[in-house]
């Protein structure tokens, strides 16, 4: 096999080779299969062509151009590719873009992070020059990575919580109430990110043997945010009584705008008296109640779709007041019980 003329040839270890010629010197390159050695082949190419470019001849924006194209186009989602969109309009093409790069500073980006009010945006912001410049100085463009000495900006992320009892209460009320309240229940009583539910399709529900799959499409919008968390889940049973009625849909299950989930939780929320919740909440609501009913953290671990059970224990869960209070009564008790047995012998 060749790629722009360049043999990718089996060796007598069973391993796949490449040998490209730079500057006068060999490199091999190697792969288990041929597809893996032709992947590594084309990546190395890219970072060959990119050393052949004048130093200094790159402007940010023109770099972040290229960085986006080879890094971020196939690995990223629609959303994330927004994102970047945005702060780039919004603050880097703006305010740095024009500078070439070889010649921003460590000081110059500590500046520029500064002017930007919104912490959120600022870490974002932080992020996405990181990377960036890392790349910019694997592939030569620049010798020194002046992000090496920018402090990160500091974020308290901001903390989110699980409804009570009551409030759960309240919610699937008003869902039953609402139009579109079948999807935030779907969400709540499955513990599902929100883009989970829209990537339901009525053939990854297996009503017989009562699972779920959480399965990647073709459709970025929707896409799986890690591995884990494409995952077979159970299909609860009050989950099963809301997809059934809809098992004559096509495509998608929910067909509802992100615009539109937000009015909808907004609406469904004041009419339940609800305050200070995300449709993420939902997700800990799900979590919590699982701690809270003893379910082994392994399980709510599967079913949620995370890495490590710590994220789990430490991120998601928070035991409200009334399954606190049950427990302190229960420790009491227990104690009260001992020293009075003990003081009666």
């Amino acid at each position: 096999m060749k790629y722009k003329n360049i043999k990718i040839t089996k060796r007598t270890d069973n391993r796949w080779q490449a040998r490209i010629k730079y500057q006068g010197k060999y490199k091999y390159i190697y792969g288990k299969t041929q597809l893996e050695c032709l992947n590594k082949l084309k990546n190395e190419l890219k970072y060959y062509k990119l050393e052949n470019v004048k130093r200094n001849k790159y402007t940010l924006t023109q770099w972040l151009d290229k960085w986006q194209k080879l890094y971020k186009e196939n690995k990223v989602s629609i959303g994330t590719k927004q994102i970047y969109k945005n702060l780039r309009n919004k603050y880097i093409d703006k305010l740095l873009g024009h500078y070439e790069i070889e010649k921003i500073t460590a000081l110059k980006i500590m500046e520029f992070l500064n002017s930007i009010q919104a912490k959120r945006q600022k870490e974002k912001v932080y992020t996405l020059l990181h990377d960036a410049f890392n790349k910019a100085t694997i592939n030569k463009i620049i010798k020194d990575n002046p992000m090496l000495i920018v402090e990160k900006p500091k974020h308290e992320k901001k903390q989110n919580r699980a409804f009570t009892i009551q409030e759960e209460l309240n919610f699937i009320e008003q869902c039953e109430l609402n139009n579109y309240g079948d999807y935030f229940l779907v969400t709540l009583y499955q513990g599902l990110r929100k883009s989970e539910t829209l990537n339901i399709y009525i053939n990854d529900v297996d009503f017989e043997n009562n699972k779920l799959s959480i399965n990647q499409k073709e459709d970025e919008r929707y896409r799986i945010k890690t591995k884990q968390s494409i995952r077979t889940i159970p299909l609860f049973n009050r989950t099963k009584n809301i997809l059934e009625k809809h098992k004559n849909a096509v495509g998608r299950i929910f067909n509802i705008s992100q615009k539109k989930i937000y009015e909808e939780f907004s609406n469904i929320c004041k009419k339940a008296n609800i305050q200070n919740a995300t449709i993420h909440t939902l997700r800990h609501t799900f979590i919590t109640r699982c701690i809270e009913n003893n379910i082994p953290l392994k399980i709510v671990q599967q079913w949620a779709g995370h890495s490590t059970s710590k994220m789990t224990n430490e991120v998601y869960t928070h035991i409200n007041k009334e399954f606190e209070d049950k427990y302190i009564n229960q420790f009491d008790t227990l104690f009260d019980t001992l020293f009075k047995d003990k003081k009666n012998k």
